[in-house]
């Protein structure tokens, strides 16, 4: 019974590749879509990560211009606390160097049987202040100077 017409033979055929296309036509959508999304998924990842590079080169030169600053300020430092800056500053002040026979001395008062020794010492005068303040706006102006 293998006796067939063309006609049957010819609509078979087209009836399966028919069937094939409609079952394959959802997992072809599916495959283009996952293909699609992990594209996406790759090229966000991809800009988080150079966004991030970008901000650790920035923070990088940051750290760079700050312990440059920090070097410069270290050896202004080391020049401003030398004796010979110090007393140079001094000198602009119209201060004298005290040598060994030049001594200054000061009376403790009598506050009623007690010894100088056990007295604390009175906190800084207006005229102590308004000297150190000079001294460092001296020890300023010549910084600036130089």
């Amino acid at each position: 019974m293998k006796s067939s017409t063309s006609k049957e033979m010819t609509s078979a055929p087209k009836k399966r590749s028919t069937l094939r296309l409609i079952r394959q036509t959802p997992l072809r959508y599916l495959m283009v879509a996952m293909i699609f999304s992990l594209a996406l998924l790759y090229l966000s990842t991809n800009s988080v990560i150079e966004e991030k590079g970008a901000e650790i080169r920035q923070l990088n030169e940051e750290i760079a211009s700050l312990s440059a600053e920090n070097k410069e300020l270290a050896l202004e430092e080391a020049t401003l606390t030398t004796p010979s800056h110090m007393e140079a500053a001094a000198r602009e002040l119209g201060m004298v160097s005290c040598g060994e026979d030049n001594r200054i001395f000061y009376l403790a008062k009598d506050d009623g049987g007690e010894s100088a020794s056990e007295k604390k010492e009175d906190p800084l005068t207006e005229e102590d202040t308004s000297l150190r303040q000079q001294l460092y706006e001296a020890l300023s102006s010549a910084e600036k100077n130089r």
